[in-house]
C-alpha cells in the first residue's frame, strides 16, 4: 500500500531533490502558490518579506512563468497539481511540502499561503523556544471548539491561512501518510486534514496567537510588527479596500504590507 502511494503521488510531483542539495538551516518555509498569483501576491510577498526569510522560502506552485532567478528564494519548486482552488488541488501541494521538507535537513518546517507576511525573527525566536526533536503542531487554532466529526472524534487544528509549522521528528511520520487519499476520505479540507492525521499520532496543537490570517480582519492589531504572521483581506488587492488590512494601510499601499515592511527594516 504504501507503494502504491508513493508512485501515485509521484504523478503529481515534480522529480525529488536530493537532500544533499538542501543547505542546512533551522526553518524550511514553503509558500504555496498558483500561476495566477504570482505577479500580484507572491510578488507582494518578495518585496516585504526579509531576506533571511526569503533565502530559507520554496515557492510552490502549479506553474510558474514568471521569471524569479534574480530574488533571493531558495528555490521555486513547479508541481503538476492543479490551479485551483478545490480540495484536491490545495491538498497535493500541502502533500508536495511535506515532502520537501522531510528531505531537507531543517529542524522546522512552516507551510503559508501567498498572502502571507512572515515576521522571520519572531518565528525563529518562537520556534527556538521548542524542542524540534520531539512532534509538535504549532500555529493558530482555527476554531476554538474544533471541528466535531463524529460524536467521539473532534479535531482541533491550526487555520491554513496564518500559517503552520511541524518539527522535523513530526514530519518524518506525516511522510508514510497520504494526505491527499485522507482529505478524500474524510471530505475535509487540507489544513483540517493536517491536523486530523497530527492528532491521530497523539500530538496536541500548539495554538499560538501572534499568527494571523485574512479572516480576522487585522486593522484591530495595535504593534502588527510584533506578530509573527499576517495577511490581508482579498479586497485590497483586488480593488484597494484597505478596511479590513492592518493599521498600515492605505490607498497607496491597500495591505499595508509594504509600509510595514519598511517600518521594521529600520528597527
Amino acid at each position: 500500500m504504501l507503494i502504491f502511494s508513493i508512485l501515485f503521488l509521484s504523478s503529481y510531483f515534480s522529480t525529488a531533490i536530493p537532500v544533499e542539495s538542501f543547505p542546512k538551516t533551522e526553518i524550511l518555509i514553503v509558500m504555496r502558490s498558483t500561476k495566477s498569483n504570482l505577479n500580484s501576491r507572491v510578488q507582494l510577498a518578495l518585496d516585504t518579506w526579509s531576506p533571511k526569510a526569503l533565502a530559507q522560502t520554496i515557492l510552490l506552485t502549479d506553474r510558474t512563468e514568471v521569471d524569479f532567478s534574480e530574488k533571493k528564494l531558495r528555490r521555486v519548486e513547479t508541481t503538476n497539481c492543479g490551479s485551483g482552488h478545490s480540495r484536491n488541488d490545495l491538498t497535493c501541494k500541502v502533500q508536495r511540502a511535506i515532502q520537501l521538507a522531510a528531505e531537507t535537513k531543517a529542524k522546522w518546517f512552516c507551510h503559508v499561503d501567498d498572502d502571507t507576511f512572515v515576521n522571520f525573527e519572531k518565528l525563529e525566536k518562537l520556534l527556538a523556544s521548542f524542542d524540534s526533536s520531539k512532534m509538535m503542531y504549532v500555529g493558530k487554532q482555527s476554531i476554538p471548539q474544533g471541528i466535531k466529526i463524529t460524536n467521539a472524534k473532534t479535531i482541533h487544528f491550526a487555520t491554513g491561512g496564518a500559517g503552520w509549522c511541524l518539527s522535523k521528528h513530526l514530519v518524518s511520520k506525516l511522510t508514510f501518510k497520504n494526505l491527499m487519499e485522507e482529505a478524500k476520505r474524510l471530505g475535509l479540507p487540507d489544513d483540517v486534514t493536517v491536523g486530523a492525521l497530527v492528532q491521530d499520532l497523539g500530538v496536541p496543537m500548539t495554538d499560538v496567537n501572534a499568527f494571523h490570517s485574512h479572516l480576522e480582519g487585522l486593522q484591530w492589531l495595535n504593534s502588527p510588527e510584533n506578530e509573527i504572521s499576517l495577511s490581508y483581506p482579498p479586497e485590497a488587492l483586488q480593488n484597494g479596500n484597505f478596511e479590513r488590512s492592518i493599521r498600515y494601510a492605505s490607498s497607496t499601499d491597500p495591505t499595508g504590507l509594504l509600509t510595514l515592511s519598511r517600518k521594521m527594516s529600520k528597527l
